[in-house]
């Protein structure tokens, strides 16, 4: 990991300054400014990336276990093998624009930590979840229900961490795209409107955001310029469950949705006594570019940039983060819970 302030802007500016990028990167510029500058990801050597591709796959260990009630509150468990006591553990949330996916689709880059071996320092156990999807128009969830549903799974597991074998005290939650949003938020989300359980307060000790906005109001008005439809597709769900008039494909400024947007990002909610996050962008990624996944703030975020073309895009940056790096972060935020 390359340590110093300012890099990631660095990594900003080499991005491809197509004209349908040039006001993204400019937010993107503005963006870092304001929050300041997170540390930069070393690219990765041939030692650092998942091999082989496609990764393996495996059946859950403990399959289909019910963290609320509702059909789809449920979740798959990952255990590493052998017994290793209370073991730490990551959270995943997956992505499919919050109209799809499930917990089948759990990424190869957090499924691998399952295993004790090289580059981590020990085996993670991994919890997959489901959660209601957005299904109807007007919206039957909101940013906020899906937050509070992946911070029930969190609850759920540090409760029944010695029947699992966790430490409850040492808990990542991660996703990617639509789900790497709702990580996000369910580590920085402040407030009692944002937990599921009055009166108690949700704590993690990182978060990992792979390919997800983290400036929802930005990322819904940049989209129609910046992304492929796929993208604008995602933004229109942000749109929809923040009860937005969209008008053109746009929203216009006065529409008192841009509060619930503003109050819904990762951007918005993020303070300095929050949890050390873990970020990745690919440059081929054209449903949420880089321009929209920056670092939340100075000196204790990491911000991965896959630039290698085959995988640097929305669905493929797995293969090219520096897993390495990855380890090094979940080793090291695990290992300074208290």
């Amino acid at each position: 990991m390359v340590q110093g302030e300012g890099s990631s802007m660095r990594r900003i500016r080499r991005y491809p300054a197509s004209p349908r990028r040039v006001r993204g990167l400019l937010a993107a510029v503005a963006l870092v400014t304001l929050v300041g500058a997170g540390c930069e990801v070393a690219d990765p050597g041939p030692a650092d990336v998942l091999t082989p591709k496609p990764y393996p796959t495996r059946p859950p260990d403990r399959p289909a276990i019910s963290y609320a009630p509702g059909a789809s509150h449920l979740l798959d468990l990952y255990e590493p093998p052998g017994s290793g006591g209370q073991r730490p553990l990551i959270v995943f949330v997956h992505g499919g624009g919050f109209s799809g996916g499930s917990r089948s689709g759990v990424v190869p880059s957090v499924l691998r930590f399952a295993d004790p071996s090289p580059p981590t320092a020990e085996g993670y156990v991994v919890a997959s979840i489901d959660y209601p999807l957005l299904s109807a128009q007007p919206a039957n969830v909101t940013m906020r229900d899906m937050v509070k549903d992946v911070r029930r799974a969190i609850q759920f597991l540090q409760d029944h961490a010695v029947e699992y074998g966790i430490d409850a005290d040492r808990v990542v939650v991660a996703g990617t795209s639509a789900g790497a949003y709702l990580a996000t938020m369910a580590a920085v989300a402040d407030g009692p409107a944002w937990e599921p359980v009055a009166g108690r307060t949700t704590s993690v000790q990182g978060f990992v955001n792979q390919v997800g906005p983290t400036d929802v109001e930005a990322f819904l008005d940049g989209a129609s310029t910046e992304t492929s439809i796929g993208g604008q597709l995602f933004a229109g769900a942000f749109a929809i469950m923040a009860g937005c008039t969209v008008t053109g494909g746009t929203v216009s400024p006065n529409d008192p949705c841009r509060a619930v947007l503003r109050d819904a990002s990762p951007v918005t909610q993020v303070d300095p006594g929050d949890p050390d996050g873990y970020l990745v962008c690919g440059t081929g990624d054209d449903i949420v570019p880089c321009a929209f996944v920056a670092p939340l703030n100075a000196l204790t975020r990491s911000l991965d940039v896959v630039e290698q073309p085959g995988v640097n895009g929305h669905g493929s940056t797995d293969y090219g983060l520096n897993l390495t790096a990855l380890a090094e972060f979940l080793d090291r935020v695990t290992s300074t819970a208290t």
